[in-house]
């Protein structure tokens, strides 16, 4: 190829050498090597001479009027030539400039002192070089030769490390990476589509590419074909990436597994986890931005890769590993494009953790580095008013707002900015000023979430204002200022809340402003209209964010409304209400306080249960409720139903329950009223260990009560039952020293007597029972019981001292005074036996009398004892007498 060149004028000749087969090997890959760069003068010819090794496609573009580029694919620079080296020229060659760019690509620039008109040059090539010899002429426009090659590396129009994208080089060197032989129909094809790509005509470039990728399979340009088509399909749903997720993925899935050496697959990897990161399934987005990381080389790739990492931590909880994440993307690729956006992600993971200075520090070191950032972005600045917020520093706070409202008056978030200004002007105690701008922000953006916003904040104001007399000034000081109620604080809360229902039902915030005005209900003591209108809300509202707080307003609205019921007498209602939070809501929180009100209000029902209908009645309540109510955990709960039971004698149900009760207290504090209660059903219900041990521990703990004889009557008649008489003996003169009443000191008189027949004081015995009959002599039916058993214990006793007439007339008298139901022939047997004596005819009379009864017991014994009578009548008629 030769172009025709005049003669006259100064020139450059620029020779280019390939030392042919000579491939070096870089990172595993064949690329060139420029070896060596250097210029010289021959006559009026500059020479640039670069010498490479290895086989090169290049091109030469010019750049401006006094420079050119010549950049060599798959090529790099060699050890001894350093990147943006400067060689400098002569007196035609200002300088030259080599430098690496990405996708391993390198150039020359070559700069001259005078500008040139056109470039002609011409290549000659023999067995061992390549000669590019170029010259230019003055006074001529510019016209660039234009020269294509063989192969096209990816396109990126990212500026490399250290350089800066908008200089004229750059640009113009990208323009070589974009461009593409199109000297064959499909270089004319693939040239069609990526300008449709370039300029966003997706389904022109989709279509022209499936084209090239169908017809032209063995094409040059099939690997590039397949990967921007997935990036084509890819832009065109970018925001209806949810939609088309999979459809995008499996295109770069396939361009992958067509060409997985390709310098392509780690952009792909990266393309694929950001479309998975873009719908929130970050497990997934993980796993290709991983496999980028361990592939990619690239340190543009490494530092995005590592930058969606630690956004990806930030949103799933793990503050710790984004901040190493966003750390790294500075320290270790400080080149990166992404270090600034790392170091406001960096602040924003901070403030998410609470460390609002740390967070405020690295956004000072942000606009420290490009001030102009603050212009750029919002998020420095909205940040910024965050942290103040937080720490407290409320007018910088407004201050750093008002400047995000101003520098961003499009920013579609600024009724939320102006709101939070507000909530600092409230915060800060200038209420009015807060007022008016919650107002603006209500009137200017009425269907906008910070609108609501400002109609909830002015409905605390509200509530605010109703309960402060007189009303607060503005901050302009005592006498200064005007009061804060204006139109819209002058509405009842109640009414700001209904009007928030009203106007937007579907919005989440309308459930706060029905929580709001169920706890105004509340607050009024209208606790049922606020359990209905929560009860709605949540019937309404299953899965609402706000329950937890709903149920608790509910609780304490039904709590507060059982305490009204039980004041107003309604004690079952009471009961009814605190039973519904107990099974609606059984891990509340107010337990203490619902059982508290509950026991207070079942008390009161027992009570009333009990005056009306007795023990049945008590007892009746009891079983309807026991499975639903929580009794054992009521301690002067368990008191009245074991008490109730005790009355019906039912001592092993009272028993158990007065167990329970004791639960409840130390040993210390046990009341005297469960002790004596525990004691009686034990001793009754002839638990005689655990009643020994509790009417001993009454007695220790309430020596002067006045029940304490009673107790050493019982603990007497236990002893007894033990056949232990001197201890019977020791307290049942105790219970008789403390002035017993009557029927009980005869109850101890008569166990006195017991003792000593037990310990053989036949005559001692004697003396307690007759004090005991004529003690219960005097008395009514009542004590007739007590009288009969006295009148047995003494004819026993006679009979014992052998003193039969007596004994026959105390067993007669307790004959007579028989306790209906019991049976009479033990009593016959004993006065038969006494007969028998002195007037045997009398005995045999008796005893025939208790035969006669057919008692399948005493009739046997009584016909034994008339068969001893008469045998012993057979004995002495004929005179046989005892040896």
């Amino acid at each position: 190829m030769c172009f025709a060149t005049k003669k006259t004028g100064p020139s450059i000749f620029i020779a280019i050498v390939f030392v042919l087969g000579a491939y070096i090997h870089a990172e595993g890959k064949n690329y060139s090597v420029i070896e060596k760069v250097s210029t010289y003068r021959e006559g009026n010819t500059s020479v640039v001479l670069i010498e490479l090794a290895g086989y090169s496609t290049y091109k030469v573009i010019p750049v401006e009027d006094n420079e050119m580029l010549i950049a060599f694919r798959d090529t790099e620079l060699s050890s001894q030539v350093y990147t943006r080296e400067t060689i400098l020229g002569d007196n035609l060659i200002k300088g030259l400039e080599v430098a690496e760019r990405p996708f391993h690509v390198a150039s020359v620039l070559v700069k001259t002192y005078k500008p040139y008109e056109q470039i002609e040059y011409q290549i000659k090539e023999d067995e061992e070089r390549f000669r590019i010899e170029m010259r230019h002429r003055l006074k001529t426009s510019v016209k660039a030769s234009q020269q294509t090659f063989s192969r096209l590396l990816p396109y990126r129009s990212d500026p490399g490390p250290g350089e800066k994208g908008n200089s004229k080089a750059q640009k113009r060197a990208d323009e070589f990476l974009a461009s593409k032989d199109c000297s064959t129909e499909d270089g004319h094809l693939f040239l069609e589509a990526k300008e449709s790509y370039r300029i966003g005509k997706w389904d022109k470039a989709l279509v022209i590419f499936e084209k090239i990728i169908r017809v032209y399979p063995r094409s040059r340009h099939l690997e590039e074909s397949y990967f921007l088509m997935a990036k084509s399909l890819h832009d065109k749903f970018k925001d209806e990436m949810s939609d088309h997720l999979l459809e995008i993925t499996e295109r770069y899935q396939t361009a992958m597994n067509k060409f997985p050496e390709s310098d392509h697959v780690v952009d792909a990897l990266l393309s694929m986890g950001k479309c998975y990161f873009q719908v929130g399934q970050y497990y997934e987005a993980t796993k290709y931005f991983d496999l980028a990381l361990k592939k990619g080389k690239d340190r543009q790739v490494m530092a995005e890769t590592l930058f969606y990492r630690g956004k990806i931590f930030a949103l799933t909880k793990n503050p710790l590993m984004a901040l190493r994440c966003f750390e790294k993307v500075g320290q270790e690729y400080s080149e990166s494009k992404y270090v600034q956006e790392a170091k406001l992600e960096i602040a924003k993971t901070l403030y998410q953790i609470k460390s609002f200075k740390r967070s405020l520090g690295m956004l000072s070191e942000i606009v420290t580095m490009r001030p102009d950032s603050i212009y750029e972005n919002p998020d420095i600045l909205l940040y910024e008013g965050y942290n103040y917020y937080e720490l407290g520093r409320l007018k910088e706070a407004r201050d750093v707002f008002s400047k995000v409202v101003n520098y961003f008056p499009e920013m579609g978030s600024t009724d939320l900015i102006l709101t939070r200004i507000a909530d600092t002007f409230r915060e800060d105690g200038l209420e009015t000023r807060a007022s008016k701008l919650y107002s603006l922000v209500a009137r200017t953006y009425p269907d906008s979430e910070a609108g609501l916003i400002s109609l909830l904040r002015l409905g605390e104001g509200a509530e605010q204002a109703e309960n402060e007399k007189p009303p607060l000034l503005d901050e302009k000081g005592p006498g200064k200022g005007e009061e804060k109620p204006e139109e819209e604080r002058s509405k009842a809360a109640a009414e700001i809340y209904e009007q928030i229902i009203k106007r937007y039902p579907g919005n989440p915030l309308s459930q706060v402003a029905m929580l709001k005005l169920a706890s105004l209900h509340k607050k009024n003591k209208e606790y049922s209209q606020c359990i209905a209108s929560l009860k709605k809300l949540l019937a309404k509202n299953p899965k609402t964010k706000l329950r937890d707080k709903v149920e608790r307003v509910i609780q304490e609205a039904m709590l507060k409304l059982a305490t009204v019921q039980r004041k107003e007498g309604n004690d079952e209602e009471s009961v009814m209400t605190l039973k519904t939070i107990l099974l609606d809501y059984p891990r509340t929180n107010l337990r203490v306080e619902v059982k508290e009100g509950l026991e207070k209000s079942l008390v009161a029902v027992l009570e009333k249960k009990e005056r009306t209908g007795g023990a049945e009645a008590v007892i009746s309540y009891h079983e309807t409720l026991k499975d639903e109510l929580p009794f054992d955990a009521m301690a002067n709960v368990l008191l009245r139903l074991g008490s109730a039971y005790k009355r019906l004698h039912l001592y092993g149900y009272a028993e158990s329950l007065f167990m329970k009760a004791r639960e409840f207290h130390t040993e210390k504090d046990l009341p005297a009223d469960l002790l004596l209660a525990l004691g009686e059903c034990s001793y009754k219900g002839k638990n005689f260990d655990n009643a020994q041990d509790v009417l001993k521990a009454f007695i220790s703990k309430y020596p002067t009560h006045r029940q304490v004889p009673r107790v050493y009557l019982w603990l007497g008649n236990i002893f007894l039952k033990n056949k232990e008489y001197n201890k019977a003996l020791k307290s049942l003169k105790l219970a008789i020293d403390k002035n017993l009443d009557k029927e009980s000191r005869g109850k101890a008189l008569i166990a006195t007597a017991e003792a000593l027949n037990g310990r053989g004081d036949y005559r001692g015995a004697v003396i307690p029972l007759r004090e005991a009959v004529v003690l219960l002599g005097n008395g009514d039916s009542s004590v007739s019981e007590d009288m009969f058993t006295a009148y047995r214990e003494l004819g026993e006793t006679y009979l014992n001292l052998g003193r039969k007439k007596r004994a026959v007339g105390a067993f007669e008298s307790a004959l007579q005074l028989k306790p209906k139901g019991s049976d009479a022939y033990s009593l016959q047997f004993q006065i038969a036996k006494c007969y028998q004596a002195t007037s045997p005819a009398k005995a045999e009379n008796m005893l025939n009398r208790i035969v006669s009864s057919g008692d399948p017991f005493w009739s046997n014994v009584a016909q034994a004892r008339i068969n001893e009578i008469k045998m012993k009548e057979s004995v002495d008629k004929f005179g046989f007498n005892k040896s």
